[in-house]
């Protein structure tokens, strides 16, 4: 297989879960508060991660198309597929149980999918990576993530 086809698939698999997520943010639930008196609304820093994604993925696509194909060797496709798949999963995930649940369980399969096995290094990453960047949006960005809801206050 041809690596421009490989790096092609590859970038449309990012702007599919690039649009994902993007259509998760334009939900009307995160466009109703304001930040405290910063003037943003709760999507403004995910948003602009999502451009730079969604940049990256068409600059992929488009290098892709422009370079000569080269040849791949021993491209594993099962792992390719299986890590869009992943993503796509977390992506529809984050919406029903929020950013933390879907998170943690995202890290620690991610990991051991990709041949990562040491079980403390595993647990303590799909742990605190996702427990930190929670608290660093939600306390000190005061940007709300999307939350899960069991755990909605009324």
């Amino acid at each position: 297989m041809q690596r421009s086809i490989r790096d092609i698939a590859l970038g449309l698999a990012m702007l599919a879960g690039g649009g994902l997520f993007w259509w998760e943010m334009s939900k009307p639930r995160y466009q109703v508060d304001r930040m405290q008196d910063f003037g943003f609304d709760p999507v403004f820093f995910p948003r602009i991660l999502i451009y730079i994604w969604l940049g990256l993925a068409l600059l992929m696509v488009i290098r892709a198309l422009l370079s000569p194909g080269r040849s791949s060797a021993g491209q594993n496709w099962v792992t390719v597929i299986g890590t869009i798949v992943l993503i796509l999963l977390y992506a529809a995930a984050i919406g029903f149980v929020g950013f933390l649940f879907a998170s943690v369980p995202f890290a620690a399969a991610f990991m051991l999918y990709l041949g990562f096995r040491r079980p403390l290094i595993v647990v303590a990453v799909s742990l605190l990576f996702p427990l930190v960047t929670w608290y660093c949006f939600n306390y000190l960005l005061s940007i709300p993530l999307p939350t899960s809801p069991w755990f909605v206050r009324m």
